[in-house]
């Protein structure tokens, strides 16, 4: 132990400062192996925050939180009863309980009450109901027509087309048979039902434009508004039942899973002390029907399920990632070796034992070592937050992070010192009992094992894609084949080190065979000849980070084209907007926007199916259609519409079972026309499993008033919204196709390929860790090279080229090999990529062109600097020391 204490040991960490290709090369290969393993956890919980922000934003924000809604009476006095408790004091001890239960829950946001019944006002021809309302704050979020003046009611625009309404007015309530006394009108405000719907009124929309399917039977009554104080004295009154709805949403809409989750518990701890409070005013009975909601703890339990789901995936690509790194690791150890036999040899011959020489290279190796994992680390970090799902990051993600890094630069010194120990052994007096079998064991080709089992691998595995789906009603994930991810990874490596092997031999016969023309051709061609194998070495280390990068940059960006394709079929076009009422197509949407006249519950040949009036010359233009949903275009098909019928008949395209011919199509029990039926399998924006039709919307005739309206919009959804806003459309609400999949069970799917597509770009420094070690390696035959050279007359400029061809060719061919790997994996399993098998077009194939020019790019301008590298290097050599030591 003594030996530990010399020079050479305690020296050791500073030697490798010398040579700063091999100190490069340690430091980079440690960041390799360090930084998959610290970014799986920050990964896992970048996902889990994505899903919990997405099913957040896309929810109300009062459903979120915390939402208590109630029966509010204002009871008559009974003849001979008890006095009624009067509804304004319910109304008061329910405020100060929710009030005080929501203070308690951190996170929640200030509190919103809302106050509601019905009544009706008294025009010449009779009642006419109104629904009257009182919510926090509503002054601020409406558009205020005229007023406000004065104390009084705020009534909607189109009250007042009804009643002749206008400031100062008196509105007179009634509920038979008791009155109240007349309120004023203060202010009149847009409708609520005459434009999209705001977050504020996101969990009352009822109010005004009724529960779903009020309006087919009943108008929906006008929503005057009014303060509370107001609204409790009229319904006193009135002696009217209504409801009070207490919210509270949460106050950061960033939350990690923990803290959503300490929420969710909470707020359920909340409901609980409601409901015993006293008095008694929460009751889940008839009388009170007291009814509580909160999404957050679900939606936490949601995103941890993403989180479980990705594991499987995410394990086994993490697991590679590490395992090249240690691998280069090793590659490094041994380069380290064979720069340092000399003193090495000396040393061992001293009686140092290869144990000794491991420690040693620990010590050279351990700040390089320790420098790449604590940049792998910091790395991980910043790439998460900024190109993974979500920047947001729970509390346990960055301690777990270091300590799988820590773990990481642990095994790299192990490997590191074992490997430079192993390898000494040639340099004492100790030899392997088995050593000889070892180069054997080298040439055979191992690889084709790989490719071999691939097949097996991929049938055993199989292409399920069952859903978890774990107890508490949080919904499921879809599944990712694992077949998916570990067969490529097999093929990858298999064929890239197969392609090595080929290419070995391809040079080294060449460099026999061929005699290039031109100085630095020559020279590159026997270079590389005489290293093939390390040539070769160089393009699979190339070829294997590219491959899967490209193929997971490929898969990524097909299953996001697949899902938008399917997402845009089902609602027609990119975007929909379904009108109130009939409105021309503003100029800021012109030519890129089709109206359509949709009419639902038809009957052809006893099936019900919905009918889509459209204009033939734009509907082809801005519908989105694939040809591979029927083999044919849009525009034949709408080209069936402009044939001439028959007489009598109407020329219709229908589809799913529809029957073709001559039908007789009614609705509403009446005769509407009769049609001669083209069919197809599918047509866009079938809803509800019905089929749909396709008319020229001349041909609907008077029925058209009775159809809902809308506009099918090709372009960006957020510049559409914007224009129909500012155009003042009257809309009843908006569809856009990219948020049909933006919170469903496929989207974390998506997740895996993105983190493989990353960990494989960055592990692309495999390749320039291959490529310092390259020409650390060739450094010495370069430079004796390059001095005699010199002498015979080579120009520095030839040398240049020489070194960028003779770097070109393993670069390059690793490049054009990982792609066509890719290709050939892509086109391979095509069909597994579609995560919605049964819903058309089909698998749409994205390629990852952004992906490959970058690629392309770096190996290219990485080619350029290493030869200016490599060529300065060998310039500033002093010919008479190198020719010396020749």
């Amino acid at each position: 132990m003594r030996l530990l204490w010399l020079r050479p040991w305690r020296r050791g960490p500073l030697l490798l400062l010398k040579r700063p290709g091999v100190a490069l090369a340690l430091a980079a290969a440690a960041f390799v192996a360090a930084l998959p393993a610290a970014a799986a956890p920050l990964f896992l919980s970048s996902a889990r925050s994505a899903t919990l922000h997405r099913r957040i934003d896309s929810d109300c924000p009062y459903f979120v939180g915390a939402r208590i809604s109630s029966r509010l009476r204002f009871p008559a006095q009974e003849e001979g009863g008890p006095p009624p408790v009067p509804g304004s004091a319910v109304f008061a001890s329910r405020s100060r309980l929710a009030t005080g239960a929501a203070a308690r829950v951190q996170g929640l946001g200030p509190g919103v009450t809302t106050v509601w019944g019905t009544a009706g006002t008294v025009l010449s021809d009779g009642s006419f109901p109104l629904r009257l309302a009182a919510r926090t704050d509503f002054p601020s979020h409406v558009q205020v027509l005229a007023g406000p003046d004065g104390a009084g009611v705020w009534v909607p625009d189109s009250l007042v087309e009804i009643m002749g309404l206008r400031i100062g007015d008196p509105l007179r309530l009634v509920n038979p048979p008791a009155a109240s006394p007349p309120l004023r009108v203060a202010a009149i405000y847009h409708d609520l039902r005459r434009g999209p719907d705001q977050p504020y009124w996101c969990s009352v929309t009822y109010l005004y434009r009724g529960l779903p399917g009020e309006g087919n039977f009943r108008p929906v009554p006008p929503l005057v508004l009014m303060d509370s104080g107001t609204l409790l004295q009229t319904s006193a009154a009135l002696n009217l039942t209504g409801s009070q709805i207490i919210e509270y949403p949460i106050a950061d809409n960033r939350l990690t899973q923990p803290q959503a989750e300490r929420m969710g518990a909470a707020v359920a701890r909340m409901r609980t002390d409601l409901y015993e409070a006293q008095p008694p005013v929460f009751r889940p009975d008839y009388d009170a029907d007291s009814q509580f909601q909160s999404n957050i703890g679900a939606f936490a339990d949601r995103a941890d399920l993403v989180r479980r789901g990705l594991l499987p995936p995410v394990v086994p690509i993490t697991g590679a990632g590490v395992l090249v790194g240690l691998l280069v690791v090793g590659a490094a150890a041994l380069f380290w070796v064979q720069r340092r036999s000399r003193e090495l040899a000396v040393l061992a011959a001293h009686g140092v034992s290869p144990a000794g020489l491991g420690l040693k290279a620990v010590a050279e190796a351990l700040p390089a070592l320790a420098v790449g994992a604590a940049a792998g680390w910091a790395a991980a970090r910043v790439l998460v937050r900024v190109a993974g799902p979500s920047p947001v990051l729970s509390e346990e993600a960055g301690p777990h992070s270091f300590q799988l890094a820590a773990a990481a630069l642990v095994a790299a010194v192990a490997i590191a010192g074992v490997t430079a120990a192993v390898r000494c052994r040639g340099l004492t007096d100790q030899r392997a009992r088995h050593g000889v079998r070892l180069p054997r064991a080298a040439t055979l080709p191992w690889e084709l094992l790989l490719l071999a089992a691939a097949w097996p691998v991929w049938t055993s595995l199989g292409g399920s894609r069952e859903t978890a789906a774990p107890p508490g009603g949080v919904g499921s994930v879809a599944g990712i084949p694992g077949r998916l991810l570990v067969v490529p990874i097999m093929v990858v490596a298999g064929a890239s080190v197969l392609g090595a092997r080929l290419a070995t031999r391809w040079l080294r016969r060449g460099a026999i065979r061929r005699t290039p023309g031109g100085t630095a051709a020559f020279l590159a061609w026997r270079r590389l000849g005489w290293e093939s194998a390390v040539a070769a070495t160089l393009a699979a280390a190339t070829a294997i980070p590219i491959a899967l990068a490209a193929f997971g940059g490929a898969v990524t960006g097909s299953v996001h084209a697949t899902l938008a394709a399917e997402a845009k079929v089902a609602v027609g076009a990119d975007v929909v907007l379904t009108l109130s009422k009939p409105a021309p197509v503003p100029p800021s949407l012109a030519g890129h926007a089709t109206e359509v006249l949709r009419l639902g519950g038809v009957l052809v040949g006893g099936v019900q199916a919905d009918i889509l009036a459209v204009d033939p010359a734009t509907f082809a233009r801005d519908a989105f259609w694939d040809e591979r949903v029927d083999g044919r275009s849009m525009a034949d098909l709408v080209a069936v519409l402009r044939q001439p019928g028959g007489f009598g008949t109407v020329p219709m395209v229908g589809s799913g079972p529809v029957p073709r011919g001559e039908q007789a199509i009614s609705w509403r029990g009446d005769p509407l026309l009769t049609a001669r039926l083209t069919t197809v399998a599918k047509l866009p924006a079938e809803q509800g499993g019905y089929p749909v039709l396709l008319v020229d919307r001349a041909a609907l005739g008077d029925s058209a008033k009775d159809a809902v309206r809308q506009l099918w919009v090709r372009g960006d959804p957020d510049r559409i919204r914007r224009a129909a806003e500012a155009a003042n459309l009257p809309l009843a609400y908006i569809q856009v196709a990219a948020d049909r999949y933006a919170d469903t069970i496929f989207e974390p799917v998506t997740y895996t390929f993105d983190y493989l597509g990353a960990l494989s770009v960055l592990t692309g420094l495999i390749a320039v860790v291959g490529l310092l070690l390259y020409l650390e390696g060739r450094a010495p035959a370069h430079r004796r090279g390059y001095v005699l050279l010199r002498r015979m007359g080579l120009r520095p400029r030839s040398h240049r080229w020489a070194l960028a061809r003779e770097l070109a060719l393993p670069l390059g061919g690793g490049l054009v090999g990982g792609l066509a790997i890719a290709a050939a994996l892509v086109a391979a399993v095509r069909a597994d990529i579609e995560i919605n098998p049964g819903i058309p077009p089909g698998t749409v194939v994205a390629a990852p062109t952004g992906t490959v020019a970058a690629t392309a790019g770096a190996i290219a301008v990485l080619t350029l600097l290493a030869a200016a590298y490599a060529h300065r290097r060998v310039a500033r050599a002093d010919p008479a020391e190198v020719l010396r030591d020749a």
